[in-house]
């Protein structure tokens, strides 16, 4: 006698078998006459299946019971911070690395454990490339954790903390600070603040990727104050704060005090020292309520007058005066690396090439106020310096004075047509390789047309869509 092969029905599930098995051949079904396959093997009826085995590290601490959270393994320590330890963990039943965050204490305050929870629940509802995701919380044997993913790499702090007598490099720093401002727009844009931006609080992995990492200070703007906590409190990190954090004014933290602490680590990062130094966390607070910040160059006169003009505005003393989030600086340092570009790999020995701030300027040109004045927060919007003219006249004028990165003008000005003023102005030394937007009340093709022709880069018809308009600038800018 052969073989003999249990085969099953994938119709009805009958199951029969077959002497003298043969691959090749067909077996129809007895019941429905559907080709019959060899039925699954069945597990041994003895003992279950062993368990994959964990990493040889992940055994050894498994030893220690206290390194078992849940159904996560401590590993190895990799941080600390305010509310817990940041372990390098293994997940028992996914099999991953992962990094898990644990409270450093088992009686923990109401408020504290508001806060973690908070963390967990505002950094989870994320989804951007710049934001490490969340994959677990839980709480286990009285300790309470959150699961995410394990960035192997170095903070941004850390990654740039440069000997004594060497500068970090330009382009790298901007680039790593540029990749954390996405991720904290993304936070922006569904109306959260972080509230501890710092470079402390950046991860770059090894393809060079930065995750906003932290977000147990993080609050909705639509909660007023500090949940469980209350009015003036001084929450966050002296070094990087803004005026009205540093003050305890909690009601008054919202995105522009995120874009201050942005623009304090890339300063840090830079000149290798904080935005106010001092001797303590009491003299920072103090500095930091009362004094206008430095300006980069002061310290750092390599990098591009650019860079420094959007530090400045970043950290600004007026709230108002600074960039509304996160996305307007990060688009303002797109602007001033278009503009002044910086190798992200050049040696920081070599001084980048700095140039004018008249480089930052864009001139405005249109003779209605209103829409005038439109414009000119379009274009301050994307980091740039507006300069408003009223008339062709007055454009020329300006445009002699220095360059300029844009151009935004008005096809029918009542001294000369849109037209001709682009021919005159690219006759102007500095003008030749300008991008101009021309925008007009006239639409239609014929006018489109004409004003490419006569060498605009865009052409644009009011009403003007602000979101369009700053995507066509910033297109034009990076090229």
């Amino acid at each position: 006698m052969g073989d003999q092969v249990s085969l099953t029905c994938p119709t009805c599930r009958k199951i029969s078998a077959a002497q003298n098995f043969n691959p090749a051949a067909r077996y129809g079904c007895p019941n429905c006459g559907t080709a019959m396959v060899p039925s699954a093997k069945a597990a041994p009826s003895g003992a279950p299946p062993l368990p994959e085995a964990p990493p040889v590290e992940v055994a050894q601490a498994l030893v220690v019971p206290e390194n078992k959270v849940g159904r996560y393994v401590l590993v190895t320590l990799i941080g600390r911070g305010a509310m817990g330890q940041v372990w390098r963990g293994w997940d028992t039943t996914l099999k991953r690395w992962v990094a898990v965050k644990v409270m450093r204490f088992q009686d923990v305050s109401p408020e504290d454990l508001a806060r973690f929870r908070r963390e967990a629940k505002t950094a989870a509802a994320m989804d951007h490339p710049n934001i490490a995701p969340i994959y677990d919380m839980g709480e286990a044997a009285g300790r309470h954790y959150i699961v995410m993913k394990l960035i192997e790499g170095e903070t941004v702090e850390s990654k740039y903390v440069m000997p004594p007598g060497t500068r970090s490099d330009i382009g790298a720093v901007v680039a790593s600070i540029k990749q954390a401002s996405r991720g904290l727009a993304h936070a922006h844009a569904r109306g959260v603040v972080h509230r501890d931006v710092k470079p402390a609080n950046m991860m770059q992995d090894k393809d060079a990727r930065v995750y906003l990492m932290d977000f147990g200070l993080a609050k909705p703007l639509a909660v007023p104050g500090v949940t469980g906590i209350g009015g003036c409190v001084v929450l966050g990190t002296p070094a990087y704060m803004a005026p009205e954090a540093a003050k305890g004014l909690v009601q008054f933290v919202n995105s522009r005090s995120d874009v201050f602490s942005m623009g304090a680590s890339l300063y840090s990062l830079l000149t290798g020292r904080a935005l106010f130094p001092a001797t303590g966390a009491m003299e920072q607070l103090r500095r930091a309520q009362s004094e206008k910040a430095p300006r980069t160059r002061l310290l750092r006169a390599d990098v591009p007058a650019g860079i420094d003009e959007v530090i400045a505005r970043a950290t600004s003393f007026e709230a108002r005066d600074r960039f509304a989030d996160a996305g307007a600086f990060a688009d303002a340092l797109d602007v001033a690396t278009a503009v002044a570009p910086v190798a992200v790999a050049a040696s920081a020995a070599a001084p980048a090439t700095a140039v004018m701030t008249e480089s930052l300027r864009a001139l405005v040109v249109d003779d209605e106020p209103q829409v005038l004045q439109l414009l000119m927060h379009l274009v301050e919007s994307i980091g740039l310096r507006p300069v408003g003219c009223r008339d062709g006249v007055s454009a020329e004028a300006e445009a002699k004075k220095g360059s300029a990165a844009l151009v935004v003008l008005d096809e029918g000005l009542p001294d000369v047509s849109g037209f001709k003023l682009i021919q005159r102005l690219r006759a102007i030394p500095g003008y030749e390789k300008t991008p101009f937007i021309m925008v007009t009340g006239r639409g239609g093709a014929d006018n489109a047309a004409r004003a490419l022709e006569t060498g605009a880069d865009e052409f644009m018809g009011k009403p003007i869509s602000p979101r369009e308009f700053k995507a066509r600038a910033m297109k034009l800018l990076k090229k």
